[in-house]
């Protein structure tokens, strides 16, 4: 909702960061302020009042008027108000909290609930459904399983293990009609993400079956080329705007891996005019291309008994590229291309 948002809105309001800033400080103070002390709060200790097991009215550490006018109804304001102002303020482009928010709200909607059957049955705990409501909104938000055991820190018991794993599993497994946060964040920023693995047999398979193989599909480029050494290699290449990377090589015989470079590098090489392509006697002269290009160092070569996993772990944690280059033993002997992962990825494949 907030990605689509911020990428729809050709507002001045949105296009201006300074006056959403302005907006969504003016509607938090607003809010916060005209409603009543339990707005007021920290949100520890929101959670500390939502989590007792007596009456809020009577019981609660922190705010007294829960039940001004009803506990039910300030409950029901209270989470509708956090959540939306909790996705204006992460729409501002400054550092905002996303988990403690989403926890609290999931927090008060399962005391909500719990409040109600409270109603229906007398011996109903309130404190109960807000924990399960809590773990339950945090797992399908953001995707994860963490907010079960954040669940047994802070109350520091086990008697709503099952429950509350069984509500993290389900909200997890919204992921099948849900994009979680994270990923909607950080497509709505293109930043770089790999779809969903939809077999976890998939995250073994070697990369040697998913890479591209062949000459037509590994561009090579000897380190040692003339000019018209590398407009053939050019002209024989068909470009790909996600594979248009070169493996600078020992030789085209050995393919022993140097480094990459991409073709828009070889193109502006063979438009330099400073470098020296013919000696005075009318010679072709061979350039030695680890020196006169910025020859990419930082992506690694993978090995080919790299598995998938192994591939994703590399990419989340250092290193994003459009395509790695696999050797055995550093010869180079095909290329995985990051857009062919996410293709067979959103088909299934994988």
């Amino acid at each position: 909702f907030v990605s689509r948002t911020i990428r729809e809105s050709d507002s001045i309001l949105l296009a201006n960061d300074y006056c959403l800033a302005i907006v969504v400080s003016t509607l938090t103070l607003v809010a916060n302020f005209s409603l009543g002390e339990f707005m007021l709060m920290p949100l520890r200790n929101v959670v500390d009042d939502l989590f007792i097991s007596g009456n809020m009215a009577n019981e609660a550490r922190h705010a007294g008027n829960w039940d001004e006018p009803s506990v039910f109804f300030n409950l029901f304001l209270f989470a509708v108000l956090k959540f939306a102002l909790s996705v204006l303020g992460n729409m501002l482009r400054i550092p905002c909290g996303i988990f403690t928010p989403v926890f609290v709200v999931g927090a008060t909607f399962g005391r909500l609930f719990g409040e109600i059957m409270h109603l229906v049955v007398d011996s109903t705990l309130p404190a109960g459904y807000s924990l399960v409501g809590a773990a339950a909104f945090t797992a399908g938000v953001t995707g994860t399983v963490s907010p079960a055991v954040i669940i047994f820190e802070l109350t520091n018991q086990l008697s709503y293990m099952l429950p509350v794993l069984l509500a993290v599993l389900l909200g997890r497994s919204s992921a099948y009609v849900n994009v979680f946060l994270y990923e909607s964040m950080g497509k709505s920023r293109n930043l770089p993400t790999f779809p969903r693995i939809t077999r976890q047999s998939s995250y073994e398979t070697p990369i040697t079956k998913l890479m591209r193989s062949g000459p037509c599909n590994v561009q090579c480029v000897p380190r040692y080329a003339s000019r018209r050494d590398i407009e053939n290699i050019l002209a024989e290449t068909s470009f790909d705007s996600e594979a248009t990377d070169f493996a600078i090589v020992d030789s085209l015989e050995s393919r022993f891996y140097l480094g990459s470079v991409t073709s828009t590098q070889l193109i502006a090489l063979l438009d330099n005019s400073e470098l020296v392509w013919e000696s005075s006697l009318g010679d072709t002269v061979k350039v030695d291309l680890t020196e006169v290009c910025s020859m990419d160092e930082s992506v690694p070569s993978l090995r080919d008994n790299t598995t998938l996993s192994e591939l994703l772990r590399l990419a989340y944690a250092s290193i994003y590229a459009k395509s790695y280059f696999v050797t055995d033993n550093g010869r180079v002997i095909g290329k995985v291309v990051t857009a062919d992962l996410v293709q067979k990825c959103n088909n299934g494949i994988i």
